[in-house]
């Protein structure tokens, strides 16, 4: 398997004798580990260094892939007769070159959709109506026309690949208003209006759910262990026991469901030191709060595949439930048919002004959240290196003072001999709190 690359987005410098690797910005890496925790990759340099670094000062380089399938072979009436067109041909590719220039930049075919010249027939909105958010229905009636033609001339369809997954998830069928899927009352999620405008409405009561008993077990006669945890929602306040692999999969099937609900991360994997008592009580506390945002949120609180990760403690039943929960047709970009919004509907210029908000909402968000994150590593850095060493070297003087003031053994000198002793090893601990507080 061939390795991944990535390129550094901010320069990163590393801590001496720590395994840190130093990058630069738009320097290339080569990955060499990903399941290293905490937020870290093992990468390789063009030096053939080799070294930790944070993932989020990187992004990986995305692989371009041979086109889907060649080009056409010439019609057959090209072949022979070149001298008796040779002249022609010649005056036909000077008129196109000189075309080419007059257009200025080229164009890739690929970036065009094949059927341009049937589309440009409908400028004037001419389709019917019938699609979502106002689209115009798909016009398959004048395509199917004019598919002998193409096939004619060898024209390449257009390949929807690049958005598999869009349209895989049902996307591309409700925006064209060509999907068609029988929506139960209970599989429906309302859109009501408020104060603060369009908001999911509320389904069932709102509860609580508590992690907690960790615990460690075996199977396969001790061969494998884990960690299992207590699960209990407030609504029955019956436990049910549950390993990390069970929250990284009900994790997963929430995001695929909800494409458009942020579904927040798990705490992260280690591959080391999962059975200390350190990592078991903070993991704990990381999946607390995670259960705690997901039962707060009025939709995803009260979805199937939730409440049976909840309340299933048997094994059979877990697992239908499992399979029933990976072969929801509501998924991605279908989950979409279940929502009902409010009979009025929106101002076009209302939505727009919303989005152009949100839209520069999302820019500055993400400025301040990249400037946080570096001010937040430089000052982890700054606490594990300067902040602790200019503590321990103020404590280191004041110990040699108390050393200094031991001399003096008269017993008036002994409580100032003290304090400083007292002072400097205070000092010193301090240092150790500045490098211990940004673990």
């Amino acid at each position: 398997m061939a390795e991944k690359q990535v390129r550094v987005l901010y320069d990163f410098d590393a801590q001496p004798g720590s395994g840190e690797l130093p990058v630069h910005t738009d320097e290339l890496l080569t990955i060499t580990r990903r399941d290293v925790g905490e937020g870290w990759w093992e990468g390789r340099n063009s030096r053939g260094e080799v070294g930790l670094f944070p993932q989020a000062y990187v992004e990986e380089i995305q692989e371009t892939g041979p086109p889907a399938m060649p080009p056409p072979p010439l019609p057959s009436t090209y072949v022979g007769d070149t001298e008796e067109r040779g002249d022609q041909g010649r005056r036909q590719e000077s008129d196109a070159a000189q075309g080419q220039q007059g257009d200025g930049d080229d164009w890739d075919d690929d970036d065009w959709d094949d059927d341009d010249d049937v589309d440009s027939q409908y400028s004037q909105d001419t389709r019917p109506a019938g699609g979502n958010f106002g689209l115009h229905l798909a016009n398959r009636d004048q395509r199917s026309a004019s598919s002998a033609e193409q096939q004619k001339f060898g024209t390449m369809k257009r390949s929807f690949n690049r958005f598999s997954t869009f349209v895989k998830s049902g996307g591309e069928a409700y925006l064209l208003g060509t999907a068609k899927a029988v929506v139960s009352d209970a599989d429906k999620v309302a859109v009501v209006d408020s104060e603060d405008g369009p908001v999911w409405g509320t389904h069932g009561q709102p509860f609580t759910c508590s992690v907690t008993s960790p615990k460690k077990e075996a199977k396969f006669h001790g061969i494998k262990s884990f960690i299992a945890y207590q699960v209990t929602p407030s609504f029955n306040m019956t436990p049910v026991t549950r390993r990390y692999k069970h929250f990284d999969w009900l994790h997963g099937r929430l995001e695929d469901k909800f494409a458009m609900i942020p579904v927040p991360p798990l705490p992260d994997k280690q591959v080391t030191g999962r059975y200390e008592e350190e990592f078991i009580e903070k993991r704990m506390a990381g999946l607390q709060g995670w259960v705690s945002r997901i039962c707060r949120h009025p939709v995803v609180a009260n979805s199937d595949v939730y409440n049976h990760f909840l309340t299933c403690a048997d094994e059979k039943r877990w697992k239908q439930g499992k399979r029933k929960a990976e072969k929801d047709e509501f998924v991605g970009g279908s989950f979409f048919l279940t929502i009902t919004t409010p009979e009025q509907p929106l101002q076009v210029k209302f939505v727009q002004d919303q989005v152009e908000a949100f839209s520069k909402f999302v820019k500055t968000m993400d400025d301040g959240v990249r400037d946080g994150v570096q001010v937040m590593l430089e000052s982890c850095k700054k606490h594990r290196g300067p902040y602790k060493r200019e503590y321990q070297k103020n404590g280191h003087v004041f110990q040699e003072l108390g050393n200094a003031f031991s001399l003096d053994t008269r017993p008036s000198a002994m409580h100032l001999t003290e304090a400083m002793k007292h002072t400097g090893k205070t000092y010193d601990e301090i240092g150790q709190l500045f490098a211990q507080q940004v673990r």
